[in-house]
């Protein structure tokens, strides 16, 4: 015979397990870096980010709520009305308890506030550990600089302008789909932390293909992952510029090209570098 469903082992097992996610999510939150430092490193502690601590941390707490609320006032609401009513009748026989529990609640309330020992010493050790995060990861050169697009970016960053971050990012294959895109949003595509794409435009003057930084030579066309594969339609939508007066320009320069070919195929075709193409039109 198939037992009847209980409620009350539905809702005890379902607090034990918020309460122990509550306590696992507040432990990380505990240790974790600062946001700006969390988002540019792209922290993470078993597996999961900081934005992700917090949200389970926040709706595991919402869902222990209605767990506790659904254990006293509906599965057990006759034995509390009960108890209640008759505390109210008899009064309160455990004064000492009360009293003692009262008391405690307000020291924790009011240590914790004031931050006197040892409740603001706990909270010190916390901002210890996060300022350690700091003094042992490389810091973003603006606040929240992932969040930056790449001409932001060169705006913003003293040493880099939009060119170089360009050909940079071009020359050590980093995938990207537009300019527009956050160094939070490239950095996601290519697998790694915005810190990481810094650490690349910070690297030496010579780059993984062994070309100059500065020299606005490409290997071959000069395609690299993020310019070669753009289209000159693609290239007006996100400068702005009007398509027409782009296939004039590139015409006035001599080189030819159709509004849906790919940089790289107009770089092989004209035999010159995909950045010369790209500066070009950034240029006008």
């Amino acid at each position: 015979m198939r037992k009847k469903f209980s409620w009350k082992a539905f809702v005890s097992i379902g607090l034990f397990y918020s309460f122990f996610v509550i306590f696992l999510t507040g432990l990380a939150l505990y240790i974790a870096p600062p946001g700006r430092i969390a988002h540019w490193q792209e922290w993470k502690f078993l597996g999961f980010t900081k934005e992700n601590w917090e949200a389970i941390h926040v709706i595991f707490s919402f869902s222990f709520v209605i767990l506790s609320v659904l254990h006293l006032f509906f599965l057990n609401w006759r034995v509390f009305w009960f108890y209640i009513k008759k505390k109210a009748v008899s009064g309160v026989n455990k004064k000492r308890e009360f009293y003692i529990s009262s008391v405690i609640v307000a020291v924790f309330f009011i240590g914790t506030y004031f931050s006197v020992p040892p409740f603001g010493s706990i909270m010190n050790l916390s901002e210890n550990i996060k300022e350690s995060w700091e003094e042992t990861s490389s810091q973003p050169p603006v606040p929240h600089a992932e969040q930056l697009n790449l001409p932001e970016l060169a705006e913003l960053v003293d040493g880099f302008s939009l060119n170089q971050i360009i050909r940079i990012f071009d020359d050590n294959d980093i995938k990207y789909d537009s300019i527009q895109q956050t160094m939070e949003v490239i950095a996601e595509i290519n697998e790694t932390s915005a810190a990481g794409l810094y650490a690349i435009l910070k690297m030496p003057t010579v780059t993984s293909k062994g070309q100059g930084r500065g020299s606005g030579s490409g290997s071959g066309s000069g395609g690299g992952s993020g310019i070669g594969r753009k289209t000159i339609e693609s290239i007006a939508f996100e400068t702005s510029q009007n398509i027409d007066s782009l296939m004039i320009l590139l015409k006035e320069n001599e080189i030819d090209a159709t509004k849906d070919q790919i940089i790289r195929d107009i770089a092989e075709i004209n035999e010159i570098s995909a950045m010369d193409i790209y500066d070009l039109i950034l240029a006008e």
